[in-house]
């Protein structure tokens, strides 16, 4: 079976989400730091034998920016997963995260699945982390999400946070078909 869903990348500028994006869909790093755009989308097939399904997804970098905050919503609308973003390096991009899941439930309509991703963490060996472990625990505690610490530069994790980002909506789709089936009586 093919299926296509949509999945945002969202967070604070400078997280890294261009690059994470960059580095699953054409393994590629590039060091010069340039915003986005308003938004951006690559796609990338993805196959999980066992299920018998192959997923393309719509991967859609959007900008960090406050520029871009008006124009959110019409990028936002349609996904069927997000993957939050933000900086180990940085504080206030993880501080950031409520707005972000904020926008995310605002502009969506529906509850989706999201990953938490603490990305840059090849700068974690020269000890600019910023943002405690505990701290994250807790926030992800809190929303029942799935946290990754993830490296653009180096790749690691990175497709493991993407896969397991498409596996929750799979199993999400899943949960709202059963719940459609549920309703019907015999004969409808």
């Amino acid at each position: 079976m093919r299926l296509a869903f949509k999945v945002c990348l969202i967070g604070s500028p400078g997280v890294g989400k261009t690059s994470l994006v960059l580095r699953y869909v054409k393994n590629y790093f590039k060091d010069n730091y340039v915003g986005t755009i308003g938004a951006d989308f690559l796609i990338k097939e993805i196959n999980f034998p066992k299920m018998n399904l192959e997923i393309k997804l719509l991967i859609w970098d959007i900008g960090g920016q406050s520029k871009w905050r008006d124009i959110r919503s019409t990028y936002l609308m349609g996904s069927d997963g997000a993957i939050l973003v933000f900086d180990i390096t940085r504080r206030n991009t993880f501080t950031d995260l409520n707005d972000w899941i904020e926008d995310l439930n605002r502009y969506v309509g529906t509850k989706i699945p999201f990953v938490i991703v603490g990305n840059k963490i090849d700068l974690d060996e020269f000890e600019m982390r910023d943002v405690p472990k505990d701290e994250i625990k807790e926030v992800t505690k809190q929303y029942g999400v799935h946290y990754f610490e993830t490296s653009a530069k180096t790749g690691e994790v990175v497709e493991t946070m993407f896969t397991r980002s498409a596996f929750d909506i799979i199993k999400n789709k899943a949960i709202i078909l059963q719940e459609k089936f549920n309703k019907i009586t015999p004969g409808e």
